[in-house]
Formats: structure tokens, C-alpha cells, sequence
């Protein structure tokens, strides 16, 4: 009977160790354009500090999201500099992101404009990483047109948040460990 009870502590003592087993699970899609390889370690690995998070693109692009902001789940899009400054990527002084698409050649995105004290709405875009421009659209259909017509891809984009997207990079990170 000692030993079951023993057996139970140590069961316990793991599963609380371990996280009660729960592991994440990365989409394919995700994997393939989060966190590539991109020679800069802290880049690829680095998920922030105690006031920002952080989730790498294509270097040297990555989403960012304060902790202590208002913004909720929303996040900007930034550059990281050759002497490691981060910059905006998209002008951001009233533009947050609600909801990204990523991938190896671009990132799509449901942007919250809050561009009046009474007047909110959702604007629609893509940035492209090899211009380091970015255009808006009306909705997620024409983005799916444009992304169809320039890369080939018919599949329907998927959208996360900037929450989901963080929990993956490190799910990422971890299997490297």
C-alpha cells in the first residue's frame, strides 16, 4: 500500500512538473512561417521580456504586443534593424493588428484602426516581406484573390491571434530544446 501511495505522490509531482501533459500543437502552417531559421538565434529564439512579447516572422519582421497595454490581443508589426533597433513595419500610431495569417512570403491581417474617439472598424491587408510594403483591402475575400493571383495559393488563409501565435513560438521553442 506504501508504494501506491508513493507511486500516486511521484504521478503527481510529474504531472504537476510537466504541465498536466497538456502539449501544444502546431500547425503546419505556423511551423512553416514562425520562428525560421534565420541565422540570428536571439531572433529566432528570443519570446521577450517582462513588459513586450514577441513572435519572429521572416527575419528580420516580427509581431509584437505590449503586456501591459490596452490593446488587448492586438499586436504591431515591427523590423528588427542590422544594429538591433526595432522600427515599424506598418506606421502604428493608430493601427493595431487583431489577427494575422502567416507565411513564408508575406503575412495577411484584420487590423483594428481606431482613428476616432466614436468611430472604430476593421480594415483588411497584406505586408510583403520581400517590398517591405504593405496594401489594404475591404475584406478577407480580396485578400484571398491578391494572395491566389501573386503566389498560387487557392487554400483559405488561416487567421490567429496574436495570443495563439505566441503560445505556438514557444510550443516551437521548446522542441528545439
Amino acid at each position: 500500500m506504501r508504494k501506491l501511495y508513493i507511486y500516486i505522490a511521484l504521478t503527481a509531482l510529474l504531472t504537476a512538473i510537466n504541465g498536466c501533459g497538456e502539449k501544444t500543437t502546431v500547425p503546419e502552417a505556423v511551423k512553416n512561417a514562425i520562428a525560421l531559421p534565420s541565422g540570428d538565434h536571439d531572433f529566432d529564439t528570443n519570446t521577450g521580456n517582462r513588459q513586450a512579447r514577441r513572435v519572429p516572422l521572416q527575419y528580420p519582421y516580427q509581431l509584437s504586443s505590449n503586456y501591459n497595454s490596452s490593446s488587448g490581443d492586438h499586436c504591431i508589426l515591427t523590423k528588427i534593424t542590422p544594429d538591433k533597433v526595432v522600427a515599424d513595419a506598418i506606421p502604428t500610431s493608430t493601427i493595431w493588428l487583431k489577427n494575422v495569417a502567416p507565411s513564408k512570403e508575406f503575412v495577411a491581417f484584420e487590423q483594428k484602426r481606431f482613428s476616432d474617439a466614436m468611430l472604430d472598424y476593421d480594415r483588411f491587408g497584406i505586408f510583403y516581406y520581400d517590398t517591405g510594403k504593405y496594401q489594404l483591402f475591404s475584406s478577407k475575400a480580396e485578400i484571398a484573390e491578391t494572395v491566389k493571383n501573386r503566389y498560387g495559393i487557392s487554400e483559405e488563409l488561416v487567421y490567429y491571434s496574436f495570443d495563439e501565435l505566441f503560445q505556438y513560438f514557444k510550443a516551437i521553442n521548446a522542441e528545439r530544446d
